[in-house]
């Protein structure tokens, strides 16, 4: 009877074991639901390693704080179906990336995109890397890097897709996820979906990437990349691009979802989940940097 007694006691406790770990993966799940099965940055590195954003950890001076235009509202009344909505991926690179990120980002996530465009600096025989002329991978020519891929895109690739989806080869994106999102706008709209900064007029962050319409890119490619009033080069392109649309009339559109959360994060989901955000970002963020 001893020995009976040990054994349902064991039994008791290994139900309650079973029961209170099935309740916690429910709430873990509900509670990563609107968080992880959004497109994400998996990685934030130096623009040394990725040919990607990077921004200044410092607020920059003499600017005002200006909040960009996110009125731009869904018609579900021209809603297509999100299999129809085709959406190019071009991934920002670099040379020395293409074993330890492209391959894997060839493999995974961007099968999922209707095309995808690799660019950096150099060619590559053995991968499909397009080469933008730029005088090298340093941070102060990011913006002519982004400027001359978007340039390829629009004179090679305008009728491709509808939707057009800069990102870096450290990013990660759901591309059904993005692909719902985009049904309920009209491409022939001047849109712009990301992560939007308030700083400097208003832009969508480079780091998780952003994707504009076709009507986007059409302004761009005819007027923006000869407009004196859009910055040639420099660093932080996300920034600069993103101040050339606001001058063509593109505006950001809000990105987020019924509960507010942001489709487009900029850092690792360790970082977003535990909000350990630095300082800033906090400031940047036009969301509130939820977690």
């Amino acid at each position: 009877m001893k020995g009976l007694k040990v054994c349902r006691g064991s039994f008791w406790w290994m139900n309650a074991g079973i029961v209170l770990g099935f309740t916690l993966s429910f709430v873990f799940r509900a509670s990563m639901s609107g968080t992880l099965l959004q497109p994400v940055r998996v990685e934030q590195t130096g623009l040394e390693d990725s040919g990607g954003e990077v921004h200044s950890h410092e607020e920059p001076s003499g600017m005002d704080d200006l909040v960009a235009d996110v009125n731009l509202k869904p018609d579900i009344t021209t809603a297509k179906d999100p299999k129809t909505v085709r959406i190019l991926c071009w991934i920002m690179t670099h040379p020395k990336n293409r074993e330890s990120r492209l391959v894997h980002v060839k493999a995974t996530w961007s099968r999922r995109c209707d095309k995808v465009l690799y660019f950096s600096s150099e060619a590559d025989k053995d991968f499909p890397i397009i080469k933008v002329d730029v005088p090298s991978e340093a941070r102060s020519h990011l913006t002519l890097k982004s400027r001359q891929a978007w340039k390829y895109i629009f004179d090679n690739h305008y009728d491709d897709a509808e939707w057009f989806y800069r990102c870096d080869d450290d990013s990660y994106a759901i591309m059904d996820n993005m692909r719902y999102f985009l049904s309920v706008y009209d491409p022939n709209k001047p849109y712009y979906f990301g992560h939007m900064f308030k700083t400097l007029g208003g832009y969508s962050s480079g780091g998780s990437g952003y994707v504009i319409s076709k009507e986007s890119l059409k302004r761009f490619g005819e007027e923006g990349f000869n407009s004196s009033k859009c910055r040639k080069d420099g660093a932080a392109s996300d920034q600069a691009i993103g101040a050339c649309l606001k001058i063509l009339g593109v505006s950001i559109g809000d990105s987020r979802d019924k509960e507010g959360r942001s489709r487009f994060h900029c850092f690792t989901p360790e970082t977003h989940i535990l909000g350990m955000y630095p300082a800033w970002y906090l400031n940047y963020d036009n969301y509130g940097a939820q977690k």
